[in-house]
C-alpha cells in the first residue's frame, strides 16, 4: 500500500492535506486497540476507506485480527469468571455452546423457553414442540378434523 493523501479539516491551513502511510495507519491502530471506526475518525475517512486500505495490507490487517482476539479472549474471561461466580445465565448460555458436545442442547423436536421471574436464577421449560402444535391445533378446531370451526354469520 502506498501513502493516501487525505484532507484533514482540523488542521492549520498549510497543514490541511498530508500524506498516510501504512505507518500512520499502524500507530493510530495500535493507539485505538484495533478500533477501525476510530482509526477512520481520526483520520476523517470512511471507515470503509480504512478497512479496504487494512485489508491490502498484510501487517495492518495481523493488527486488527489481533485486537479482535484479545478482545475475545477477554469476553470469553468475563463468561467464565461469571460461571464460576455462579452466574446461572452465563452458566445457561456455556451449557447451550460449549456443552452441547455433552448433551446440554436440546433435542432437534425440542424448543426451550426461558421464564424470568428472579434475574438470577431463571426457570427453564422445555417443551416437546410436535406435542404443542397438536394441543394449539386441537384449542382451534371442535370437530377435530384439523380444519378451523366455520362460524355462523
Amino acid at each position: 500500500m502506498s501513502e493516501v493523501e487525505i484532507y484533514l479539516p482540523d488542521t492549520p491551513a498549510k497543514n490541511k492535506k498530508r500524506k498516510v502511510g501504512p505507518e500512520h495507519l499502524a500507530v493510530q491502530l495500535y493507539h485505538h486497540n484495533g478500533s477501525v471506526s476510530a482509526v477512520a475518525r481520526h483520520f476523517g475517512m470512511s471507515r470503509g476507506y480504512v478497512a479496504k486500505l487494512i485489508a491490502e495490507n498484510e501487517e495492518l490487517s495481523a493488527i486488527v485480527e489481533q485486537y479482535q482476539e484479545e478482545l475475545v479472549d477477554a469476553a470469553e474471561k468475563n463468561v467464565y469468571d461469571a460461571v464460576i461466580e455462579g452466574d446461572m445465565v452465563q452458566s445457561q448460555f456455556v451449557l447451550k455452546t460449549l456443552g452441547s458436545r455433552r448433551g446440554w442442547a436440546p433435542a432437534p423436536n425440542q424448543s426451550v423457553h426461558t421464564i424470568q421471574g428472579n434475574p438470577d436464577k431463571p426457570i427453564e421449560v422445555t417443551s416437546n414442540v410436535d406435542t404443542l402444535l397438536d394441543r394449539i391445533l386441537s384449542l382451534t378446531t371442535s370437530s377435530g378434523s384439523g380444519e378451523p370451526d366455520k362460524k355462523s354469520e
